[in-house]
C-alpha cells in the first residue's frame, strides 16, 4: 500500500494484476538523474500506452513532493510514495545511506527517510526498472548502483517487446 500524489492509499497488488507494468523506483524528485530519466518515460509513455502497458514510479518523496514532481515535469503517468520504503525493501533495492553521504543529504537539505526503529540512520532506494506481468511476476529488471546510471528509454522498450512475445 503506497499514498497517492493527493495522499490516498493505493494498492500497488491490484494495479499491478490489471495490466503488464513498468515500474520505476527513483530516488526523489531532488535528484537530478531521476528528473531525466522520469522525462525520458515519458516521451516513452504513448507507445507503452498502445503497447498496453503502464508506467508506475515510485520514490521516497511525500504525496507533495511528487505532485510537484509531476508537474515540473509534464508527467502523466502514476507517481507513488514509498515513504516507508515497503515497496524498495520488497522489490530488493533499498538501502542504507552511508554516513558521509548522509552528512551531505543533511548539509543539502535533503529529505531521506529515518530507517524504521533506526532514527540515526537514512536509506534510499537503489534506481531501478522493472518489467511486470499481469500476473505479478517481474520479467525483467535493471538497476545500477551509481544513481547516474538509467535504462534508457530503447533499452527499456526492447525489454517491453520481449515481455510481451
Amino acid at each position: 500500500m503506497l499514498k497517492t500524489t493527493d495522499g490516498a492509499t493505493f494498492d500497488l497488488g491490484r494495479v499491478l494484476a490489471e495490466k503488464p507494468t513498468v515500474l520505476v523506483v527513483f530516488r526523489g524528485g531532488w535528484c537530478p538523474y531521476c528528473s531525466a530519466h522520469l522525462g525520458e518515460l515519458a516521451m516513452q509513455e504513448p507507445r507503452l500506452i498502445e503497447l498496453g502497458v503502464q508506467i508506475i514510479a515510485i520514490s521516497t518523496d511525500s504525496p507533495k513532493k511528487l505532485r510537484t514532481t509531476a508537474e515540473e515535469n509534464k508527467l502523466n503517468y502514476r507517481l507513488l510514495s514509498d515513504r516507508e520504503m515497503v515497496a524498495s525493501s520488497t522489490f530488493g533495492v533499498a538501502y542504507r545511506v552511508s554516513g558521509e553521504m548522509q552528512r551531505k543529504y543533511a548539509e543539502w537539505q535533503t529529505d531521506v527517510p529515518a530507517v524504521p526503529a533506526e532514527p540515526e540512520s537514512v536509506w534510499l532506494p537503489v534506481p531501478a526498472a522493472f518489467v511486470i506481468g499481469r500476473d505479478g511476476v517481474v520479467k525483467f529488471v535493471y538497476s545500477d548502483p551509481d544513481a547516474s546510471v538509467r535504462i534508457s528509454g530503447p533499452r527499456l522498450m526492447d525489454a517491453v517487446a520481449a515481455v510481451l512475445k
